[in-house]
């Protein structure tokens, strides 16, 4: 999400156009509240029906100053503002660790304006600094990233490829220093960004790192497993016991025979059974199977099965 600057408007403590009684109940805002996301004062409310615009006011209470003027959002400007879950969200930058800020905002329609909201305040914190070696690596149909921790930080874990993130892929923030995202697609690349949260009166998340992801599996799935050999009137019958990998393709079959190692189906097999209709007219000559996933990776033979002829 991208917000702009915008115009700051004089607050000289007049007074805006009285509201109608009958707007004053839907242009009440109560549940303006607030967090550090980013290194950011992330704040945000339920906007009420038919609100066009709101003013934001805040006061640096360690400064003794009274509120002031911050800026107007037109919800018809988008891109200075974003909406998740029937919430307004807005940010507030520039501010120094130490101080006691509270805000304010006041709705506006048309010509009127309605009461001011509740107030929302918080102690700004330093915020954690952004981890250190982050890595991301991608096996079993997951993204698994990973970094350093810090003592006494947790960590919020953010995906960039659906706009700007409101919340974390994680639920709670993590202790450990490591997430795997299960939600991911071969072919796509993934941008991911690790902040350090430190719990206070509110959670004070700082600034992130970001690492770029591409799904590409250079891990090959298990060999197959109980290969068995049956001789029968149209050939040689092969099963073996399924693989459980979720990325799996599907199995080759191999014949050998002396040096000669030939595979013997042309596409990769979805199920666990296999019948050469043409064996060779040999005393010895041997099967063996392997597995091969989505992307290509062939695992290590299985167990040879051995035809020994009678003479």
């Amino acid at each position: 999400m991208v917000f702009s600057v915008l115009l700051l408007l004089c607050y000289c403590g007049k007074k805006g156009n009285p509201v109608p009684k009958g707007l004053l109940s839907p242009m009440l805002i109560k549940d303006l509240r607030g967090e550090i996301r980013g290194g950011l004062a992330f704040l945000s409310f339920t906007p009420p029906e038919g609100m066009e615009a709101f003013r934001v006011f805040r006061r640096c209470g360690t400064c003794g100053a009274e509120f002031e003027h911050l800026k107007d959002v037109f919800l018809s400007q988008r891109g200075v503002y974003t909406v998740s879950s029937g919430r307004i969200y807005f940010y507030d930058e520039g501010l120094l660790p130490g101080f006691v800020y509270a805000y304010k905002v006041v709705p506006v329609r048309g010509r009127f304006e309605g009461p001011p909201s509740n107030t929302f305040s918080f102690l700004f914190e330093e915020p954690p600094a952004p981890p250190e070696e982050l890595s991301a690596r991608f096996e079993d149909g997951r993204i698994r990233l990973h970094w350093k921790g810090k003592e006494g930080v947790l960590y919020n874990v953010y995906r960039l490829d659906r706009g700007y993130p409101i919340s974390p892929l994680n639920v709670e923030p993590l202790i450990v220093p490591l997430f795997v995202d299960r939600d991911v697609a071969r072919g796509r690349s993934y941008t991911y960004e690790v902040r350090g949260v430190r719990r206070g009166q509110i959670d004070v998340e700082g600034k992130g790192r970001r690492i770029v992801a591409e799904p590409v599996d250079t891990i090959p799935p298990a060999m197959p497993r109980g290969v068995r050999l049956e001789e029968t009137t149209e050939g040689i019958s092969l099963t073996w016991s399924k693989n459980e990998e979720e990325d799996l393709l599907g199995y080759n079959v191999y014949r050998v025979e002396g040096p000669v190692k030939r595979l013997l189906n042309g596409e990769p097999l979805r199920e666990e059974r296999f019948l050469d209709r043409e064996p060779p007219d040999l005393r010895y000559f041997s099967y063996f199977v392997t597995a091969i996933d989505l992307s290509g990776n062939e695992s290590e033979p299985s167990r040879e099965v051995i035809v020994v002829r009678e003479e």
